[in-house]
């Protein structure tokens, strides 16, 4: 690859990482804390006080567990959410304005059974579990939209070369310095992904979305090779449909 070849890899991928930054921080970390604010409103006062499965209290809104909300969804989710809709985009630029949606649909078939977990009684304790499950889907639509926005807003707006003038050179320092860790995301992606297939993944819930987002790049790979469209394809099927089972049988089983 050459030089320019490196430096427009390099734009792409801080390009995604900030769009995914962006996206997570709004939906995944203020979202997130909106929506449990609207279950334990509709819980009702009575709920207030009660310790939650993952160990945190009904009414309570604290500035150590709202910046671990915001951190976690804005740098890890941000970062999948990223490198997904990257390796997705040659399929999602067909559908124009609505690719946002579309994304952010096959996030939550493919990643969903993550926050929609039938062992997880909360869905049902609090609130209305119909009401709830709609709550955290509609978080991955609002992801999938933002992010999607975000990325073809930066995509216009970040220059693909040199000379930078003005605000654009520091946009463009930002995007360089987003795609370093976008760049060990994605190692970590190749990585769990492997070791999946070789049989020595041990990393539970987050070596599986490492290694599912890491077939989603390698889909994307092959699609843009366009010399293994068969391939490509098979390797978009797995995660997408696999997930969509999951996450549909973790939704009746919450609902039922």
């Amino acid at each position: 690859m050459s030089g320019s070849g490196v430096a427009r890899l390099f734009r792409t991928l801080g390009v995604a990482a900030l769009a995914g930054l962006a996206a997570g921080v709004i939906a995944g970390g203020a979202g997130g804390r909106i929506v449990m604010k609207l279950v334990a409103l509709v819980a009702g006062p009575a709920m207030v006080g009660v310790t939650t499965a993952n160990g945190n209290r009904v009414g309570d809104l604290t500035l150590d567990g709202t910046l671990e909300i915001v951190l976690f969804s804005g740098v890890f989710t941000g970062l999948l959410g990223g490198a997904c809709y990257l390796a997705l985009r040659p399929w999602l630029v067909r559908l124009g304005r609505w690719r946002g949606v579309a994304f952010g649909i096959v996030l939550l078939a493919i990643f969903g059974h993550f926050v929609v977990e039938p062992q997880n009684f909360d869905f049902r304790r609090f609130g209305l579990a119909p009401l709830n499950v709609a709550f955290f889907a509609a978080l991955f639509i609002v992801f999938g939209v933002l992010l999607a926005a975000f990325y073809e807003r930066l995509d216009r707006l970040v220059p693909t070369a040199g000379p930078y003038r003005g605000g654009r050179r520091g946009l463009v320092v930002l995007v360089w310095l987003a795609s370093i860790p976008m760049i060990l995301f994605l190692v970590l992606g190749f990585g769990a992904t492997i070791a999946t297939i070789v049989g020595v993944n041990r990393e539970g819930s987050l070596g599986l979305s490492l290694s599912i987002f890491g077939t989603l790049i390698f889909a994307g790979i092959a699609y843009r090779l366009r010399a293994t469209p068969a391939a490509a394809y098979a390797l978009l099927a797995v995660p997408v449909l696999g997930g969509a089972f999951v996450t549909l049988g973790g939704i009746v089983a919450v609902l039922r």
